[in-house]
């Protein structure tokens, strides 16, 4: 998949689980330095937000995750999704056991993430 349907399918992509796909295909391919930017990928990343706020169970985990494989290997994302999260963690957060894909456990867990709450889950959970 291009660069430019990688961004089109991360817009409309119509859940969490599919915006995860598209961003773990972009830092494989080392591509989502060549997204960071774009003002497209920007307000998938605000879904994925959105998606932490009032998402199902597991759903909201793995929008975390998905953020936080994004933050992780891009410098200039790592503080847009560290505000994002910010914003989007008021409640608490479900038992990391909720993840549907345990790939995405280790990004939680890693301790990539400078979020007070997503610490606390994972030295509670691990």
């Amino acid at each position: 998949m291009t660069t430019t349907e990688a961004l089109s399918e991360f817009a409309g992509a119509a859940d969490v689980a599919s915006q995860r796909g598209v961003v773990v295909d972009l830092v494989k391919s080392k591509r989502i330095h060549d997204v960071a930017a774009d003002t497209t990928f920007r307000d998938g990343l605000e879904r994925l937000a959105a998606a932490v706020r009032t998402g199902a169970p597991g759903d909201r985990l793995t929008a975390i995750a998905t953020l936080e494989r994004a933050a992780a290997v891009s410098k200039p994302l790592r503080k847009v999704v560290d505000d994002l999260l910010r914003r989007a963690v008021a409640e608490p957060l479900e038992n990391l056991h909720a993840l549907k894909d345990a790939d995405d456990r280790p990004i939680l867990t890693g301790g990539g993430c400078d979020l007070p709450v997503i610490r606390d889950l994972a030295k509670e959970q691990c």
